[in-house]
């Protein structure tokens, strides 16, 4: 549905060292779309990271930075902080990754799964309440792309349905 591929993706090296980092082993599906397309933006309102970085935050950047901003936020609101972060932070078991942003701030999270051989989930962080989707990545962004959600995803589709981000020069030379 997103075309031939017209991003640099990550290779094997890249995420065993961001897997090591965050103790999990992030989704097939969700590694192969990241690993085909790169880090892009989807109708001009999701951004989706990747491990390599470059002219834009790389993927452990930001997963680094929202467990913090999240960790941070249910601490200061004390006993009230659990009932507004329903789902675990890192580095706790468990803990939500964010691996895109919408252009509204919401984050987009893949939940790890509650047991072995459960399936990872998809969270969004809904700037106060949050979403959550039993469905896979590459099936979410499916459902989403067609319009099937409800409420829809995409609400205001105007960009271009795949763009990559800008990669920085090679300057290994």
């Amino acid at each position: 549905m997103l075309g031939p591929p017209r991003g640099r993706g990550a290779g094997n090296e890249d995420w065993h060292s961001i897997e090591v980092e965050f103790g999990v082993v992030f989704p097939t599906d969700y590694k192969e779309i990241i690993s085909e397309y790169g880090p892009c933006l989807l109708l001009g309102s999701l951004y989706l990271w990747d491990p390599q970085g470059g002219t834009h935050s790389s993927l452990a950047e930001e997963i680094r930075e929202s467990s913090a901003a999240w960790r941070g936020n249910r601490d200061e609101l004390g006993d009230d902080g659990t009932e507004a972060y329903p789902y675990p932070i890192l580095p706790e078991l468990g803990g939500l990754l964010a691996v895109g942003r919408r252009s509204s701030g919401d984050y987009f999270c893949l939940a790890p799964p509650e047991y072995e051989d459960a399936d990872w989930k998809i969270v969004l962080d809904c700037g106060g309440f949050w979403e959550k989707h039993d469905m896979s990545f590459s099936r979410f962004i499916l459902t989403a792309l067609r319009n099937e959600l409800d409420p829809p995803f995409f609400t205001d589709p105007a960009g271009e349905l795949y763009e990559p981000m800008p990669t920085p020069p090679d300057i290994s030379d």
